[in-house]
């Protein structure tokens, strides 16, 4: 688990960059939200990170497991709930927002299962 945060650090500036170039070429199909959308996926990869090693540490499966699943539902609750304040707030682009949303959030998802099976080979 000591690569996952650096991971979401590196998918979070290369969408950052992405994001820039967007602005420069004024993409109409990015909502306005896209930073707080960014902002968002990485706290809540970060927070991930933190609850998988703090499972790994234990070296007890069972606390794997639970951590993995906490960090799973917490994420979803927390994405969940992030959508509907901003749909409720009402944002520039609904649709372009919640795509977007769930494009870096599976793209997200996608590394992190990535290096949670790369570390769990390493280490059976």
């Amino acid at each position: 688990m000591k690569q996952s945060w650096k991971t979401s650090l590196a998918l979070s500036l290369f969408a950052a960059a992405f994001f820039l170039l967007g602005e420069h070429y004024q993409w109409s199909w990015l909502p306005a939200e896209k930073w707080w959308i960014l902002i968002f996926i990485l706290a809540i990869s970060l927070l991930s990170a933190l609850l998988h090693s703090l499972g790994v540490k234990e070296n007890d499966p069972h606390t794997l497991q639970k951590a993995f699943f906490t960090s799973l539902t917490l994420r979803m609750f927390l994405s969940l709930a992030f959508i509907g304040i901003f749909l409720w707030q009402g944002v520039s682009r609904p649709f372009h927002f919640v795509v977007l949303f769930f494009v870096l959030y599976f793209l997200f998802v996608g590394f992190e299962i990535y290096h949670l099976l790369t570390n769990l080979r390493a280490d059976s």
